[in-house]
């Protein structure tokens, strides 16, 4: 068994479903978001090992494959402009070749890869029948609501 369908083996649902929005033509970000992620988790799940491959295999089976991906991108980094007028020459885009030439050295990984940062805060309330007694006081919630609140209470023990 290879290493990439190992991989694949590991994919979730949500997980195949932003695979094929992506492929769909959505931004990672808004295919992130259409399976039920964070669009800012849509970044991360590009990087890993896992997506990149069921991309892979999902864009080989929809006929995008290395050598079609090469053509295309040669084509972008050639493109012109229309003649200004019949019989003129065509003139290269540079703006479109700009933007092939840096797809192109993306997909080769030469630029430093993005840091992305994920920072996770913790806050820790305590919790005691006069916060819940000012709670009720200050009309936050009421007196059906300290019942559930005084459930989910965890005691903190040393």
């Amino acid at each position: 068994m290879n290493k990439n369908h190992d991989k694949l083996k590991e994919i979730s649902p949500k997980h195949r479903q932003f695979a094929k929005k992506v492929i769909a033509g959505e931004s990672a970000g808004d295919a992130a978001a259409m399976v039920g992620f964070s669009p800012q988790y849509g970044r991360e799940l590009m990087c890993q090992d896992k997506i990149k491959s069921l991309l892979l295999r999902e864009m080989e089976k929809a006929g995008i494959s290395e050598g079609y991906l090469a053509t295309k991108l040669r084509e972008g980094l050639e493109a012109t402009l229309a003649p200004k007028k019949d019989g003129g020459e065509k003139h290269p885009d540079y703006f479109v070749r700009g933007q092939y030439f840096d797809k192109a050295v993306r997909i080769r990984g030469d630029y430093a890869p993005e840091k992305v940062e994920h920072t996770r805060r913790v806050i820790n309330i305590t919790v005691t029948p006069d916060f819940i007694r000012g709670l009720v006081d200050a009309k936050a919630i009421d007196e059906s609501e300290v019942n559930a609140l005084e459930a989910e209470i965890v005691e903190d023990t040393p």
